[in-house]
């Protein structure tokens, strides 16, 4: 099932788009992030499809309306940190005028039949009802992390894939049927010596699941249950050890480096390098010489 990840924006000046996008599709997910035109402008827009629709907005508006299928028209006009959620085969429609402020933001979209098949969901109560413009500071925080990680030139997808599948347990008030068990040893092995062998390429959960013959959701949790951490923030240490004995040896480029260990870009290196040690690549190096 191909992913809907079109919240149509027409505006009233043909002649007006979005100063800033970025969109990505993973597995069971797509994700977009917008960044608005300047105040003023006016904006029709709508939505429906089969899947669920997930939002964050960081809008404030002169004036405008919105209609979801099943709740009452809405003249909210400040956005910021609300969040909507339209489940599939609903829509969402309206019209805004822009304040003259950054407005911008994030839309999530995802298969229930792709997570149900994973994950084997237990819902605690039938699909939810659609959110229009509310205050959820769980979601709010999920969403607001994948905002920030849209915004990057090159975004992890290990990491994405992560921060999707929590807010779509959350906003589905679902949680996984899985036992809380551990890997075996052979499985444990199986992933380790994988991730070891693939350290230099883009490893996606799914891949390194289906090492251990497990469905992404039982896998993510029977890995942390084994290893103490999430199989992203593993494979980033991984990738950050691996790096220090490559800057240490003198011979490689930083660039060289980054591609060494699965980094799709040197400022993608930089970034993680500094985040992990307090210290850039370049400034690490220096200090052995």
């Amino acid at each position: 099932m191909a992913m809907n990840s079109d919240l149509s924006l027409v505006f009233v000046d043909p002649a007006v788009r979005p100063a800033a996008e970025a969109a990505h599709t993973w597995t069971a997910f797509s994700a977009r992030f917008v960044i608005l035109p300047g105040g003023g402008a006016g904006v029709d827009f709508s939505w429906e499809g089969d899947t669920h629709y997930l939002a964050i907005h960081d809008i404030e508006l002169l004036d405008g309306e919105t209609v979801v299928e099943g709740l009452p028209r809405d003249r909210t006009r400040d956005l910021r940190g609300t969040v909507t959620y339209v489940p599939r085969g609903g829509k969402i429609s309206g019209w805004s005028v822009l304040a003259p402020r950054v407005n911008s933001f994030t839309t999530v979209f995802f298969d229930p039949a792709k997570l149900r098949e994973e994950i084997g969901v237990r819902y605690r109560q039938a699909e939810p009802k659609p959110l229009l413009y509310a205050r959820n500071t769980g979601l709010e925080n999920t969403l607001m992390t994948m905002q920030r990680l849209l915004q990057q030139s090159e975004p992890d997808d290990l990491y994405a894939e992560t921060i999707c599948m929590a807010a779509a347990l959350e906003v589905l008030q679902c949680s996984p049927d899985i036992p809380r068990g551990h890997l075996s040893k052979r499985q444990t092995k199986l992933v380790l010596d994988y991730i070891t062998a693939n350290l230099a390429r883009n490893i996606n959960i799914s891949e390194i699941a289906s090492v251990a013959d497990l469905s992404r959701f039982h896998f993510a949790r029977a890995f942390k249950c084994t290893t103490g951490k999430s199989p992203y923030n593993y494979i980033l240490s991984q990738r950050i050890e691996r790096s220090i004995a490559l800057l240490s040896s003198g011979k490689s480029s930083v660039e060289d480096v980054a591609r060494g260990v699965g980094f799709r870009s040197a400022a993608q290196f930089r970034r993680a390098f500094f985040n992990a040690t307090g210290s850039t690549p370049q400034a690490f190096r220096r200090k052995l010489r």
